[in-house]
């Protein structure tokens, strides 16, 4: 299949999802529709009027950050987006700040590498471009993954699923966790970084762009399964790092074939006080001489609530 028809390919799915959202938010079904929308954005996340639809969908839910959030995104990769600019007027919301660039080599270290300094990161990045994720047995200590989830128990959360989860956004590291926030974020974009730097050829659109978001995600104990919430495409392998606050995280990483769940790659399993690395979205995948990128589709099984730090 030539370039242009692969690419007429993708836009038709896109549009196709696109409707097919619309069509389950009528039908009542947001949680759906909104998955499908993240679908499309991690698709493609450079077509701002898919940022719109997403916005307009979190503001008829009443989520008016995220709703502006999701505006501001199409502002930022299309300016003079006017319908765009009047929706972020209308929710009367500020604009979050533009996404920001990093060139893409060696980050500075943060001055202090301690927290982190015993991880085999080589292994760490072999590991997760073969299975998807990794756990870090013992690498938090567990009264502060205690003392986190005391202090963010009951904080309201937007549902992820009809039932059984929810993801509750931060606006900062909570005390405790903030001294490590340098080093996750220094570790994780140069994970980020390695695994994009085994695709040959140019960078897909906004491949560069590194975000760092917090959220605390809870799973219900009556959820047998719940399709962990990816990050939403920002760069060619979103990776999260993950700390467990309470339960045990059982997370089942597959292919993802057509968006339905393939081979299973392999189960990964982090107790209170371990850390993980996830490829939320894709991992590396080296066929027939080239390496290239393959979906992931990461479950989660039984009860946990999870700190997770986005990172790219």
């Amino acid at each position: 299949m030539t370039s242009r028809k692969a690419k007429e390919r993708d836009r038709r799915n896109n549009e196709r999802m696109v409707k097919e959202a619309r069509e389950q938010l009528k039908e009542g079904r947001p949680d759906r529709a909104r998955r499908l929308l993240m679908a499309v954005i991690s698709n493609y996340n450079g077509n701002a009027r898919y940022w719109l639809e997403l916005g307009r969908l979190e503001q008829g839910e009443g989520n008016a950050q995220e709703a502006a959030r999701a505006y501001g995104r199409a502002l930022d990769l299309s300016p003079d987006f006017g319908t765009a600019q009047r929706a972020l007027d209308a929710l009367g919301v500020p604009r979050p700040e533009p996404h920001v660039e990093f060139e893409d080599d060696d980050s500075e270290a943060p001055a202090d590498l301690s927290r982190t300094a015993g991880v085999d990161w080589d292994a760490v990045t072999e590991t997760v471009t073969k299975f998807g994720g990794v756990a870090l047995p013992g690498h938090f200590d567990v009264e502060l993954a205690g003392a986190l989830d005391a202090a963010l128990a009951g904080q309201p959360g937007r549902p992820l699923e009809e039932d059984g989860a929810s993801e509750h956004l931060l606006s900062s590291a909570p005390d405790g966790l903030a001294p490590w926030m340098p080093e996750w974020t220094y570790r994780g974009r140069q994970l980020n970084r390695a695994l994009r730097g085994l695709l040959s050829g140019p960078m897909p659109p906004a491949g560069d762009r590194i975000i760092g978001a917090l959220s605390v995600v809870s799973v219900d104990a009556g959820a047998l399964e719940v399709r962990w919430p990816r990050a939403t495409g920002e760069s060619s392998f979103p990776i999260e790092l993950l700390l467990p606050l309470s339960g045990t995280l059982l997370l089942e990483v597959s292919d993802a074939v057509g968006g339905k769940k393939g081979k299973l790659r392999r189960p990964i399993e982090a107790a209170v006080g371990d850390g993980l690395v996830l490829s939320a979205g894709e991992r590396a995948v080296h066929i027939g001489g080239v390496w290239g990128r393959q979906g992931l589709i990461v479950r989660v099984i039984g009860e946990a609530c999870v700190l997770r730090v986005r990172i790219g």
